[in-house]
């Protein structure tokens, strides 16, 4: 604050830019606590989830002329995820017992849904 000089053209707003660019780090101290974090091995970075999403997302879904309906692309890289998380076995697994606890109930098991539904978390699939 004390390099921007009290007169002089433009120096009034170079110091209130100054000023809100302080009061908006000041709120946000506690997000960047980044010795602690590289202690715990985060990331601090947004490289990492940068390169993810063109690899996960982009590979799939960036295609010159593709359409998807949202919820069948979220269907589809709530999948990938699954795969690439290395889950795709127990996934499988829960989808299996999924199915054979609905016809023990006498459910009737339909492949094809008139509208996709929410896919599984995790944990719910471990």
């Amino acid at each position: 604050m004390q390099a921007i000089p009290q007169t002089g053209p433009g120096n009034k707003g170079r110091r209130n830019r100054l000023n809100q660019a302080i009061a908006y780090l000041d709120k946000r101290l506690p997000q960047m606590n980044y010795q602690e974090l590289l202690k715990r091995d985060l990331e601090i970075a947004t490289g990492i989830v940068e390169g993810t999403v063109k690899n996960l997302i982009g590979a799939r879904f960036d295609f010159g002329g593709s359409r998807w309906i949202r919820e069948r692309a979220e269907a589809l890289l709530q999948l990938r995820c699954i795969e690439r998380n290395g889950h795709w076995d127990s996934f499988i697994q829960w989808g299996h017992d999924q199915d054979v606890e609905a016809l023990r109930r006498g459910a009737r098991i339909r492949v094809q849904q008139t509208s996709p539904g929410p896919l599984p978390t995790v944990e719910a699939a471990a």
